[in-house]
């Protein structure tokens, strides 16, 4: 699983079924994270009810985003992609999850 690229969401609340999360909806036990490909309110923007639901669950407090995908930038000057990240309340720049442009350039 290349991280960077996955929406991470945990319950916050009581065991509960989330009919927007996966396919078919994903039933979460308190405290229980899931990890699905992709940014998930992108996924769900064109699905009126199902962001809807998204929406109460985390304005109630039910839900919590931990993580979305990476905003990935290239550098002309460098020739190099990094992703956006965070460390000690400062953004910075990583390699991304997949490696680096140069690595996947020599293979």
């Amino acid at each position: 699983m290349q991280a960077c690229l996955y929406t991470t969401v945990v319950n916050t609340g009581p065991e509960r079924c989330f009919s927007f999360l996966g396919k078919h909806g994903k039933r979460l036990a308190a405290g229980e994270q899931f990890s699905q490909a992709g940014n998930l309110a992108d996924q769900l923007a064109g699905h009126k009810r199902k962001f809807d639901a998204f929406e109460r669950a985390l304005t109630d407090g039910a839900l919590a985003v931990m993580k979305t995908p990476a905003v990935h930038v290239y550098d002309e000057a460098d020739e190099a992609t990094q992703i956006l990240g965070a460390a000690s309340g400062e953004v910075t720049l990583e390699n991304p999850c997949w490696g680096s442009l140069e690595s996947v350039e020599e293979e």
